[in-house]
């Protein structure tokens, strides 16, 4: 029987969600009606689309940790008696699990070689191995996010307000210790903007990255103060943008900005082999990529600096970094 309709299933963050969209414009294609099941974070992303026709949200963070893996499983079992007419498509461990190890668990105590052999896959390239699409040649990932003419007229009137300045956003943080850089961030972007004269720091974060900012000249703290769909759209219009392999950087990527993400414990070509205008880096850490989210970094080895954070989120090519920036930065002044 060939379906006119489907249904998506896709849990996760927002970085989960960038990665459904780059294969979401072929599945439009493909089915007549096209509905999403999403939680929080997704839904916020997807709101509004008129190509979607319905949203469901489904948030798996506000089961009881003991039965959130039960109920769950219980949820996808009936939705097929709930929509018959329906094509199901289950993203569930697109990334997690395919691409990445999990701290605490059987694969993240693997031989790192075992690990790169399991986990070392493209996140695009394995959405599309999902769904069952083949990747166009030369394909590239663009924008396939809707955005309402409000949301880009809010936008444009800042990319008016800071024309004369070149825009950089730093988001400080991701989600897992992998992801933090305190040990050197700060005092980086006090170089950028001693050497930079024209340059303005605007820093994005959750509440976790509240205590990380700091007052500088030219540098605007915007941690908890933007929605992550107003800091995504943002990316569009920044001059660069620099972070961890976030879902923001991921956003960045989609538009084709100029920007350098840190990468930790996953490999850089898993994430930008697809995008444009890309000056990512690998730490330089021996056991980066490790192939491991870690949520406590118990059993990473530690920076010298504080002796609390792993070593990949300290070292860096620094000069690389800057002069990626200064090279945009020039093309503009």
């Amino acid at each position: 029987m060939q379906f006119k309709k489907l249904y998506v299933i896709r849990s996760g963050a927002y970085g989960d969600c960038l990665l459904l969209s780059s294969v979401l414009p072929f599945l439009f294609d493909r089915y007549e009606s096209v509905s999403l099941e999403l939680s929080l974070k997704g839904c916020e992303l997807f709101w509004n689309d008129p190509r979607i026709d319905y949203l469901h949200l489904f948030e798996p963070r506000l089961i009881a940790e003991h039965e959130v893996d039960k109920k769950t499983f219980e949820h996808w079992e009936e939705l097929p008696s709930l929509y018959p007419d329906h094509d199901i498509l289950n993203f569930f461990c697109g990334i997690e699990a395919s691409c990445i190890a999990i701290e605490g668990t059987t694969e993240s105590i693997l031989p790192i070689a075992e690990r790169k052999r399991k986990f070392h896959k493209n996140y695009y390239e394995n959405h599309f191995e999902m769904a069952k699409v083949d990747m166009p040649p030369g394909w590239m990932h663009h924008n396939t996010l809707f955005f309402s003419r409000e949301e880009e007229d809010k936008v444009l009137r800042w990319k008016s307000a800071n024309r004369d300045t070149f825009n950089l956003l730093l988001l400080l943080g991701g989600s897992g210790i992998q992801k933090v850089f305190p040990t050197w961030i700060e005092g980086f972007c006090r170089r950028l903007i001693k050497e930079l004269p024209k340059l303005k720091i605007f820093i994005l974060g959750d509440k976790d990255c509240k205590n990380e900012t700091w007052e500088c000249e030219r540098t605007i703290d915007l941690t908890c103060k933007t929605s992550f769909r107003q800091a995504l759209h943002m990316t569009k219009y920044a001059d660069y943008v620099l972070g961890p392999d976030s879902g923001l950087l991921c956003g960045a990527g989609m538009f084709g900005t100029p920007k350098t993400i840190l990468f930790t414990h996953v490999a850089k070509d898993q994430l930008v082999k697809y995008h444009e205008n890309d000056f990512s880096l690998q730490s330089k850490a021996e056991c980066s990529p490790c192939y491991v989210l870690a949520h406590s970094g118990q059993m990473c080895p530690k920076e010298p600096i504080y002796n609390i954070f792993p070593v990949c989120t300290h070292m860096w090519d620094v000069e690389e970094i800057f002069n990626a920036i200064n090279l945009q930065y020039m093309g503009k002044f």
